[in-house]
């Protein structure tokens, strides 16, 4: 089911210009946490997916994005990309700066950034990190405001709320991050989480 609705947004992104990227999550229990599983669905990408014209790509090349990538050993993301991508044709990009995984990834992007009080120092701490890493990519993340109230104490790290002050705190994260957008790509986290519950 979960193939067919994301051939149906292919298509319907195909007949609209537009387009999509995967992003392979791997932090629901039960979902994609089996290595059978997670092998069927790079499977798919790989055969199905990233050949449609309307997958998104950097530099020509098809991105597929990874939440929770710390749930396997970097020894077996080594040996899926050798199975799946061994001449890096396509990015993968994993969610958190964990330099140790960049020999199977080629960079990363921060999706929560409600934490930043200075966001221009982050996207250069970001990028610094990712340059000590080796990585190729760095994906710098706009948001337009953050509200985890609701749920608040259900992640100690978590950050509760980030005012959108009538646009201006889109704008300052936007102002900022552009400075350190790699071929012109952010990552845009919309005000629509439902588990944050910022729905």
């Amino acid at each position: 089911v979960a193939h067919q609705a994301f051939e149906t947004l292919l298509n319907e992104s195909q007949s609209r210009d537009f387009q999509i990227s995967a992003l392979v999550d791997l932090h629901e229990p039960g979902y994609l946490q089996e290595m059978n599983q997670l092998s069927a669905a790079l499977q798919y990408l790989y055969t199905t997916a990233i050949p449609n014209p309307a997958y998104s790509r950097i530099n020509g090349k098809p991105v597929v994005y990874f939440w929770d990538a710390e749930f396997f050993s970097i020894s077996t993301w080594e040996q899926l990309r050798t199975q799946y991508d061994p001449n890096h044709d396509a990015l993968w990009l994993m969610q958190g700066a964990m330099p140790a995984y960049m020999t199977a990834f080629d960079g990363f992007f921060i999706l929560d950034i409600a934490f930043a009080n200075d966001p221009a120092g982050t996207f250069q701490m970001f990028q610094n990190q990712a340059a000590q890493a080796g990585a190729d990519y760095y994906l710098p993340t706009v948001i337009p405001g953050w509200d985890t109230s609701t749920f608040a104490g259900w992640n100690s790290f978590a950050t509760p709320s980030v005012p959108r002050d009538n646009g201006t705190t889109l704008f300052n994260n936007w102002s900022a991050a552009a400075a350190y957008a790699q071929q012109n790509v952010l990552v845009i986290n919309s005000w629509n989480g439902y588990f944050e519950n910022s729905h």
